[in-house]
């Protein structure tokens, strides 16, 4: 990282970026792992939806919104995708090894 990188705002964009994309990683991992009542999934997208959204936009730099803005799209809770639970499920699946790979991804500094 350059000194531009550790300015206050990025330190605590960062946080907020690792507290939304570790709650939605647990929350994609309950989905994967469980049934659950409808409600957990519809707050499962209102996650989803404002981590990505999110990421999206803290990680322009890092070409994030490539992946994440799909994802916002997929995971959109005001027009939501009626999907098969076999779809969902696959779909919870990348969507929780993206938001891992790109959390460490773009919080990481390069080594140079």
């Amino acid at each position: 990282m350059n000194d531009s990188d550790q300015t206050p705002s990025h330190v605590v964009g960062g946080g907020v970026l690792l507290f939304l994309n570790a709650v939605t990683a647990l929350m994609l991992l309950g989905a994967c792992t469980g049934r659950h009542p409808y409600s957990y999934y519809t707050l499962l997208r209102w996650t989803c939806f404002a981590a990505f959204v999110y990421t999206s936009v803290w990680g322009l730099r890092k070409k994030a919104t490539i992946v994440f803005a799909p994802l916002a799209v997929i995971f959109n809770p005001l027009l939501p995708l009626r999907l098969t639970r076999g779809t969902w499920g696959f779909i919870d699946a990348v969507a929780l090894a993206l938001t891992i790979g790109f959390t460490a991804y773009l919080l990481i500094p390069a080594k140079r």
